[in-house]
């Protein structure tokens, strides 16, 4: 297992095949210019105590944009807002929808599906509770 890091960030990535992480620290400098980017072994549990992403294979490495679309529910409608986020890999995108029902964010490897993943969410997203909301609890 290898974990790859940065100068400035500390760790950012893990993997289980060395040329894995070739790939990704020569896609991370490509990213970071004038930046140390380098790979060394790590223990499992090194790995879980930094908490970092795995990257499982070559396409993983790619470099893309990270899209964000916020919905925001208001009196007349709903209001969008898109935005490239950051450039990173692929497997460092956090293809997820956060926020409350009203007012939610996603975030993608495009435009599209991060609109997509927000539009479910602005429907789908679970309201928000406590525990003692339960029954029995």
């Amino acid at each position: 297992m290898y974990l790859i890091q940065t100068l400035k960030e500390g760790p950012v990535a893990a993997c289980y095949k060395a040329r894995v992480a070739e790939a990704a620290v020569a896609a991370l400098q490509s990213l970071y210019p004038g930046q140390k980017v380098w790979y060394g072994p790590a223990s499992c549990a090194r790995v879980n105590e930094t908490g970092v992403e795995m990257l499982n294979c070559l396409q993983e490495t790619e470099i893309v944009t990270a899209w964000r679309v916020s919905l925001r529910r208001e009196e007349n409608g709903v209001r969008e807002f898109v935005y490239p986020n950051r450039r990173t890999l692929r497997g460092l995108v956090r293809v997820t929808v956060w926020g409350q029902p009203d007012d939610l964010m996603a975030e993608a490897h495009s435009e599209a599906a991060a609109r997509s993943l927000a539009q479910h969410g602005l429907t789908d997203l679970p309201l928000r509770f406590a525990v003692g909301d339960l029954p029995g609890v």
